[in-house]
């Protein structure tokens, strides 16, 4: 009989470290149910995109959720050795499979190969830990040459299909109505995606003793990020691609929009999101971690708050309105309901609302930057660093915080060394 049945929900050893509480039960609510999701996919060694279905380490999946599950818990050793299996997956010509380890035919793109670059950066900004830096510069060297093979003109088109690997995908698992597949889409994505390779491999170049190597892919950044404007940008409409959310968003996160047109694209991505989305969040895997990191930083905070708000379809209250105790594997509810794709909104209540952005490796230096949404009231966040614990503790204008020995901190161009503190913002 099914009452004689118990489940017991079992995890890896890890420490969860990151908390989070507001005035708003709502935003309580998608918290709650974003941590409960990565604490229960990251186990074995590595992440997997779902519990029920493929348990698959796919690398898009992996980059959508890795700044959140390293906010919310210590798992620089979960990394190491998944890490450690894309490494052990790369082909005799560069190439990478989408998922990792056991290299499956699954679909994916450079958003998801590129995962060998970004999970090994986002590790060491987060604890100080700059084994996987040393570890894959390797196979992201010849990743970058079988990109290279794949580019034309200037931008990378698409790779072949092979049997460790299929399709070629932008964004994935988008709301209805949203066209993953436009062309321009999906070109502007993947070579966005290319831009912030390049971003953090410069830094990390200098980091494992290749300081030669820095200025080529600084070099390789500007030039494909003109490329993009010359073939990918409307300037008459200020729109990127097919306009869509994340199309407008990724190339002002990697800060590749002219000078001239970043106030105008801007604009038009929040006159579109009102307009055109009727205020809410449509995205897909690739793009909620991509707005979310662009909102954080551009202090878009009642715009974010606007949209997670929304409880029609699609968003997070409609799936927590319709019974959800884990993030869907798709807006509209099919197949997983405790998946992987869309837990990247979980770093915007730390580092906006909580204001804890950080700006050395293991938040040895913080910038401390609380965002205040109309009608957010109170925020209580505290996140774990391999110093001890940063507490930042908001209610209505008035801030205190706390920093551990080994943590300094900046707000409002004020410098502060460990100890507590109460603040006006």
């Amino acid at each position: 009989k099914l009452v004689d049945i118990k489940g017991l929900r079992m995890r890896t050893d890890y420490k969860m470290g990151g908390t989070f509480e507001s005035s708003d039960q709502d935003m309580n609510a998608i918290h709650d149910m974003v941590r409960y999701t990565v604490e229960n996919l990251a186990f074995d060694g590595y992440m997997v995109d779902c519990a029920n279905i493929e348990r698959l380490g796919y690398g898009g999946d992996g980059n959508a959720s890795t700044l959140t599950l390293q906010i919310l818990s210590e798992v620089s050793p979960l990394y190491v050795n998944w890490l450690q299996a894309w490494n052990d997956c790369v082909q005799e010509d560069g190439g990478l499979p989408h998922t990792a380890p056991c290299p499956y035919r699954a679909g994916g793109g450079p958003y998801w190969c590129g995962f060998i670059v970004q999970a090994p950066w986002r590790t060491w900004m987060s604890y100080a830990d700059p084994r996987l830096l040393e570890r894959c510069y390797p196979t992201m060297l010849r990743w970058l040459k079988y990109v290279d093979t794949y580019t034309v003109d200037g931008l990378l088109k698409k790779w072949p299909d092979e049997t460790y690997r299929t399709w070629y995908l932008g964004d994935w698992a988008a709301p209805r109505g949203v066209e993953v597949g436009d062309q321009e889409s999906v070109d502007l994505i993947n070579n966005c995606s290319l831009c912030q390779v390049y971003r953090e491999l410069e830094a990390i170049a200098g980091l494992v003793g290749h300081p030669e190597d820095a200025a080529g892919f600084r070099a390789r950044y500007d030039a494909l990020a003109k490329r993009i404007n010359e073939t990918l940008f409307h300037p008459d409409e200020y729109v990127y691609g097919s306009g869509s959310q994340v199309d407008m968003a990724y190339p002002q996160l990697v800060g590749i929009v002219p000078d001239q047109f970043k106030d105008k694209v801007r604009d038009k991505l929040i006159e579109r999101a009102a307009t055109v989305y009727g205020g809410h969040l449509t995205t897909g895997l690739v793009g909620i971690p991509v707005i979310t990191e662009w909102a954080t930083l551009a202090r878009e905070c009642d715009w974010m708050y606007g949209m997670l708000k929304q409880r029609s379809y699609p968003g997070y209250l409609y799936m927590i309105d319709n019974g959800a105790t884990g993030t869907w594997e798709y807006w509209s509810a099919e197949r997983s309901h405790l998946h992987n794709c869309f837990n990247g909104i979980g770093s915007w209540f730390y580092q906006a609302l909580g204001g804890i952005i950080p700006d050395a490796p293991g938040y040895r230096h913080v910038i401390l930057d609380p965002q205040i949404p109309e009608g957010l009231e109170r925020v209580y966040v505290t996140q774990d660093t391999p110093y001890g614990k940063i507490v930042s503790r908001r209610y209505g204008n008035k801030l205190h915080f706390e920093l551990p020995v080994g943590v300094s901190a900046t707000l409002k161009g004020k410098e502060y060394s460990c100890g507590k503190y109460d603040v006006e913002l």
